[in-house]
């Protein structure tokens, strides 16, 4: 008798290793075969010129599927620069995913980003507009609906130059690290963001910080989030021109904190 089990059960097992064999030879060598790859970068690299205001350059486009059901879009670079012709945005090898059946139905949701180095240069100006809020023009009638859920982000290695001339005096303030991570980020629910770096503010002495944040979303909407970990060298004296004019922060040293932040306690600031 357990002869008989022993041989069903090797019967069974080997059944479902043959299904299993046959869907992912179906999956993986069938759909490419069935459904245009090709199409799908050709339109891709449509939206991306349409949509783009600025000069800008779509590096080699790939598209892979992947284990979990999904499409990944992969490009070797991605180049924007301002109509100046500086530098605003500049990518290196990066991917993003997307999963696939919502694809075919013409609606692409950001599931998974990666980026290997990023180098941008952000302007708020004085009027607190943000001059990465243009880089993106609008269509009248878009082929895909787009939109992001629950998504991972991950950047490996990035500088960030941000000017902002909304406090006074101007500040320029550059960021150089080597990991940013966004879990679970929904841009009207949630995120929650690690980075890990060094700061220089003005030329003056760097700092080094690895922070993690999270917050309920859209931030303007929020009443509170959360602030942790450490920074070497703090300067608090760079927080002063963004609180209330009434009040004057100053001191230097290294911190390590873990709060919840009540926006309403601050009043009338230039951080939110």
């Amino acid at each position: 008798m357990s002869s008989k089990y022993k041989l069903l059960g090797i019967i069974f097992l080997a059944g479902v290793s043959i299904l299993l064999l046959t869907a992912a030879i179906g999956y993986y060598y069938v759909i490419p075969r069935t459904v245009d790859m090709e199409k799908y970068k050709e339109q891709i690299r449509g939206v991306f010129e349409r949509r783009m205001v600025y000069p800008s350059e779509l590096g080699e486009l790939k598209i892979d599927l992947t284990w979990n059901f999904r499409a990944r879009v992969t490009t070797d670079r991605v180049i924007i620069r301002k109509l100046n012709d500086t530098r605003f945005v500049e990518l290196g090898p990066s991917y993003v995913e997307v999963p696939l059946l919502p694809l075919i139905n013409d609606r692409i949701i950001l599931r998974k980003i990666n980026i290997n180095f990023l180098d941008i240069d952000i302007t708020r100006f004085d009027n607190g507009s943000f001059d990465v809020s243009t880089i993106f023009g609008q269509v009248e009638q878009p082929r895909y609906i787009v939109s992001i859920k629950d998504a991972n982000i991950q950047i490996n290695s990035y500088r960030i130059q941000f000017q902002d001339q909304l406090i006074e005096p101007p500040k320029n303030y550059l960021f150089i690290g080597d990991k940013i991570v966004v879990n679970n980020f929904d841009p009207n629910r949630f995120i929650q963001a690690h980075a890990r770096g060094t700061a220089y503010i003005n030329d003056r002495s760097p700092s080094d910080f690895n922070i993690s944040f999270s917050s309920a979303l859209p931030f303007l909407d929020s009443r509170k989030f959360h602030l942790g970990g450490k920074v070497n060298n703090f300067d608090l004296n760079n927080i002063t021109p963004y609180l209330n004019d009434r009040v004057m922060i100053q001191g230097k040293g290294d911190i390590n904190f873990d709060v919840e932040v009540y926006k309403k306690y601050f009043g009338k600031n230039r951080f939110f």
